[in-house]
């Protein structure tokens, strides 16, 4: 400490006059804005500006089902790009305006009630998600990537995204529903479309699947049938999504 104050001292005699500090005025004010400006420029230094959310769901069924000539119970997940699912979001704000982040979402795929109750499958209906990422691979019990992007977003100018990415009209209809039941009876027709169609108390047959209610209704884009969410599969682009106006 002594020599702490010795250099000091030392030091006075050195120094031009000058006239002593104002405290008064604006110069908290702008310190304390520059300060709010280095912890919003620095997000990248790994500081708490920075942020890490994990979230997700759990999700199963009961699907009962009696088309005439057969009838069964399964216990099945929700569907495809609704099921089970846990999802990371990392973000970080670069300015006051612009943040920064990556999204990663992993669906868990048990029975899928897409598939379920076909004469193929029965009970264990692969994983509609998990066919279309790996080139029509069934397995029932599946872990899989469904969104995997990074973005850049400003609240004035909008949000671009690029990656393995969810189409802007994904959900379009079914995110507006004001019922509550988007998870557990959402009103895409997921459910039961592996299920044989029966006339005159007999099974329709296709050669090895049955004729199931999914035959009559197709999407060209992801080539399954999803019927009323032909775009609910990610795939990999760049989307933009303008910023809220008035709201």
């Amino acid at each position: 400490m002594a020599a702490g104050l010795l250099m000091i001292g030392a030091a006075v005699p050195l120094a031009t006059p000058t006239a002593a500090a104002d405290l008064g005025g604006d110069c908290c004010a702008d310190l304390e804005e520059r300060i709010a400006e280095l912890e919003a420029t620095t997000a990248r230094k790994g500081n708490r500006k920075v942020s890490l959310t994990i979230s997700g769901w759990v999700a199963n069924q009961i699907m009962w089902y009696d088309n005439g000539p057969a009838s069964n119970a399964y216990v099945t997940g929700v569907g495809s790009t609704l099921n089970s699912h846990v999802t990371f979001t990392g973000a970080a704000q670069i300015t006051k305006d612009w943040s920064a982040g990556y999204v990663l979402q992993l669906e868990v795929g048990t029975s899928d009630p897409l598939t379920a109750g076909n004469t193929a499958f029965g009970a264990e209906g692969p994983s509609g998600l998990h066919i279309v990422k790996n080139h029509g691979a069934f397995v029932t019990n599946s872990v899989d990537v469904l969104y995997s992007y990074w973005f850049m977003k400003s609240d004035k100018l909008g949000k671009v995204s690029l990656g393995s990415i969810p189409q802007s009209s994904s959900h379009a209809a079914a995110l507006v529903d004001g019922s509550g039941s988007l998870v557990p009876a959402n009103w895409v027709p997921l459910d039961g479309m592996a299920i044989n169609l029966a006339r005159h108390g007999r099974q329709l047959q296709l050669p090895n699947t049955g004729f199931p209610q999914g035959a009559l209704m197709w999407c060209g884009s992801t080539q399954l049938p999803l019927a009323g969410d032909c775009n609910g599969v990610p795939l990999n682009g760049i989307r933009y999504d303008s910023p809220t106006f008035g709201g």
